[in-house]
């Protein structure tokens, strides 16, 4: 039996894999995401992907990267009753750019900074749940499905 009683429903793997892609010549970004939740053997699995908002000056492909972050977060905050202590969270993009950024290890400039800070404030919510969260760059061959769900919403398909 998992923490709380109430195991049934209880997350204890998630595995979160993200991507962003961007159309220069039109100036359309888009993101991606793969979401795999896993308790005592029972997988379920979210994928989501859409445009980068119209209204976001200088769409760029670090944008399109991060709003597929900022998204994934954003569904794995709206699953919080399910998350337990001690949940174990991965958290998997292409960019080496957000994951250094994320981490801490490079500085975010003016453009990037209110996204990462958005994602570091989502974080924070997911560590309220006191999980084990970390950040780690993936080639892109290991990120495929979210690869995928990003450009298929470029072409409206999502």
């Amino acid at each position: 039996m998992l923490a709380g009683g109430r195991g049934k429903n209880r997350v204890l793997i998630i595995t979160v894999n993200f991507d962003g892609a961007y159309l220069w010549h039109r100036a359309i970004g888009s993101y991606g995401y793969h979401i795999r939740m896993e308790n005592n053997g029972q997988i379920r699995e979210f994928k989501d992907g859409g445009l980068v908002p119209s209204n976001i000056e200088d769409i760029t492909h670090n944008v399109s990267e991060y709003y597929g972050l900022r998204e994934a977060m954003l569904f794995l905050c709206s699953k919080l009753p399910e998350i337990m202590e001690g949940t174990i969270i991965t958290i998997k993009g292409d960019s080496n750019l957000v994951i250094q950024q994320i981490n801490g290890r490079w500085r975010a400039n003016a453009k990037m900074k209110p996204l990462r800070d958005e994602c570091l404030r989502l974080e924070a919510l997911l560590r309220e749940k006191e999980v084990m969260l970390e950040y780690v760059w993936v080639n892109r061959e290991q990120n495929v499905v979210a690869d995928r769900l990003s450009k298929r919403a470029l072409d409206g398909r999502v």
